[in-house]
């Protein structure tokens, strides 16, 4: 869980800083900036979420035993293994997610992150019941995340480009002329 945890933050980072530039963009009417550091976040998010999945899936073993040692150890690498190779590869869905959801924040349209983020809590929680009923295992549990993270960012997707694109793109919006005083 501690490995998931940090490498869950490290993926959504990006998205942070994404909010506050969106906000400041279209706060100082630039929405012309907002799509392309919605595409470099986007972009720069990918690659260090890429780099993380690998990582992840090469040293999950090793990763996991930082974190014990005595008796019984073996069978916790084993089971903390599993769920990393379950769960890790699955966090590019998080890291557009997350873009996303901090686009919508930064525009103050949090309707899309609320959505998103409910629906992927309440699936999470439904399927782990069931595939853990299904399945008498912990793996069960595992799948629910990345799951929930496909259904929010399924949603967010649909939010996005139905409702909130033009708006926080500015789309159709005609923009004012600017006019330059020249003092002599």
């Amino acid at each position: 869980q501690k490995i998931q945890l940090f490498c869950i933050n490290l993926v959504v980072t990006f998205g942070g800083a994404l909010s506050v530039f969106v906000s400041q963009n279209i706060g100082a009417g630039r929405r012309d900036r907002v799509k392309e550091g919605i595409r470099s976040a986007g972009f720069m998010s990918a690659i260090i979420t890429a780099v993380i999945i690998v990582a992840v899936m090469i040293f999950a073993r090793p990763l996991v035993s930082l974190f014990v040692e005595g008796e019984g150890s073996q069978a916790v690498i084993d089971t903390g293994s599993k769920m990393l190779f379950i769960i890790t590869p699955f966090y590019m869905l998080l890291a557009i997610k997350s873009t996303l959801d901090n686009a919508f924040m930064g525009a103050s349209r949090a309707l899309g992150f609320t959505i998103g983020t409910a629906l992927d809590l309440i699936v999470r929680v439904a399927v782990a019941y069931v595939l853990v009923a299904l399945t008498g295992s912990c793996i069960g549990l595992w799948w629910s995340w990345p799951i929930g993270w496909a259904v929010g960012l399924l949603s967010v997707l649909i939010c996005y480009y139905l409702f909130d694109c033009k708006i926080i793109l500015g789309l159709g919006e005609k923009t004012p002329e600017t006019k330059v005083e020249i003092n002599e």
